[in-house]
């Protein structure tokens, strides 16, 4: 049976796809849309219906995912941020209403159970679940949860409260840490602790990240770090030196001019979380990302389609560092000077990459990589469309390649969307649908005209993937068509073509 668990967090919507057989359970796939649905609660304790409608779409998109991947059952829940607003019960007819699916809202105990279940081997063990509104301890062994309770200071919650800009601010969250701790541990008088202590969650695979000196997507090689109390001290203050400082050193190089240009950084491969018009529309508010920093950013006189970005673009910026007072709060902002699509790929762009010139030159893949290739019929179809409407003159300038395809990956959407692009590319020019050039990082896309039928499924890129060659056999999918000016259709086995509006 192939099912699905969808969960709705303060920072963050994730969704696992898995398969139980034989006693076992295998993962197929996962995803993750970062909402900050924690920050949308306002001081009524509501959650705004900008912060729902968000959450809300990245929940239609992996349920639709889910479903697309044959999953029977798409088991949907919430916790801390969903768990302490006021309006859960608004949140959770939007959900139903949109996607189907009725959200269950885990309490602090359940929640703080599940993480300790799936974190621990049944041994004599604690586990800490940091999260963005609450953080969850476990103590227990195997099936005997001896403690558990549930804290309001997520990792979110408290940067909300405090904002980190110097050591004193640090000092500040860590009593109030404490202090809550303090009060919870009151209901256990006599608590024996465990013998090793686990931690789940993003803090955690941030903190093993930085500690391996890697992507901090790079679960594969993250699992099982330990963390020394060196290491968590080490990085808490080295985040922390990151403040306003900076800028007041560099005041001390002014003034500027002829001779002493203003300096100038760069920070390549940021993630746009959010972009905003401000000054009635002439300046663009923006907040980057990348890892676990967060930075506010202004780029005057520009608009978003001037600069051709949008939320969740990945860029590359260049920027003068400033102080930025508003309403008596003094934060560090990104001045930028120049914003353009990053050339830089992520740690996942580049294994999705490497592994489809892996299938392309030959080489065996396993089958939960070839689960990650296996494109749906709608997946093509909708890659093929995309591809239409951007080169409808038939033909398109040389374009840099990774931004390219980031861009056909959100115009195809679905599940694994980055490497599927790839492979719709790939298998496209393979069959003749259209003609690749490829140099130093740039690409040449035309379309080519046929009256052909094509197949393909007989692309031996897609013979060599058993769930292509399921798909081939269960899903219909047959052939695309072309004929003069007339757009592609979707050509089934059975010759009954679907109606091309609906494509």
């Amino acid at each position: 049976m192939r099912a699905a668990v969808i969960g709705i967090g303060s920072n963050s919507v994730r969704m696992l796809v898995a398969e139980a057989a034989d006693g076992e359970i295998r993962r197929i796939s996962r995803d993750r849309a970062g909402t900050r649905l924690f920050a949308g609660l306002d001081e009524a304790g509501n959650l705004s219906r900008e912060a729902m409608a968000s959450s809300c779409a990245a929940v239609k998109r992996m349920a639709d995912s889910a479903r697309s991947q044959g999953a029977e059952k798409v088991h949907l829940f919430a916790t801390s941020a969903t768990r302490d607003a006021a309006n859960n019960a608004d949140f959770a007819a939007l959900l139903k209403a949109e996607t189907g699916l009725t959200l269950e809202i885990c309490s602090g105990d359940e929640e703080a159970a599940l993480s300790f279940f799936g974190a621990t081997d049944g041994g004599d063990s604690g586990v800490i679940d940091i999260g963005g509104g609450s953080t969850e301890i476990i103590i227990g062994q195997g099936m005997n949860i001896r403690c558990s309770f549930s804290c309001q200071m997520g990792a979110v919650r408290l940067f909300q409260r405090i904002p980190i800009r110097d050591h004193g601010d640090l000092d500040a969250v860590e009593q109030i840490a404490a202090d809550i701790l303090a009060d919870k541990l009151l209901d256990y008088p006599v608590l024996s602790m465990p013998g090793s202590w686990r931690g789940t969650g993003g803090t955690f695979t941030t903190l093993a990240a930085m500690v391996k000196g890697i992507y901090w997507t790079d679960r594969t090689y993250m699992h099982g770090t330990v963390l020394t109390e060196a290491d968590v001290a080490r990085f808490e203050r080295q985040l922390a030196d990151m403040t306003l400082e900076q800028v007041d050193h560099l005041a001390q190089l002014e003034p500027y001019g002829s001779g002493n240009p203003r300096p100038v950084f760069a920070l390549l491969g940021a993630t746009v979380d959010s972009v905003q018009a401000v000054g009635q529309g002439k300046h663009l508010k923006l907040r980057l990302s990348k890892g676990v920093s967060r930075f506010d950013a202004i780029f005057f006189s520009v608009t978003a389609e001037e600069c051709g970005i949008s939320a969740g673009s990945r860029v590359d910026v260049a920027f003068h560092l400033q102080a930025n007072t508003f309403r008596g709060n003094t934060t560090l902002q990104l001045q930028l000077i120049d914003i353009r699509p990053s050339l830089t790929p992520s740690r996942h762009e580049a294994e999705a990459l490497a592994l489809l010139d892996r299938l392309v030159e030959g080489d065996p893949v396993t089958p939960q990589e070839a689960t990650r290739l296996g494109a749906s019929r709608d997946q093509f179809g909708a890659f093929y469309l995309a591809l239409e409407r951007r080169l409808r003159q038939g033909c398109c300038g040389p374009q840099a390649e990774l931004p390219f395809l980031r861009q056909l990956a959100a115009d195809g959407g679905g599940c694994e969307s980055f490497l599927r692009a790839a492979l719709a590319l790939a298998v496209f020019s393979e069959r003749g649908l259209l003609s690749l050039t490829r140099e130093n990082g740039t690409l040449l896309v035309k379309l080519r005209q046929t009256r052909q039928k094509v197949d393909l499924f007989a692309s031996p890129y897609l013979s060599r993937l058993p769930i292509g060659i399921e798909v081939k056999r269960h899903d219909r999918f047959g052939t695309i068509r072309q004929s003069g000016k007339d757009r592609p259709q979707l050509q089934p086995f059975g010759g009954l073509c679907p109606d091309p509006g609906r494509l």
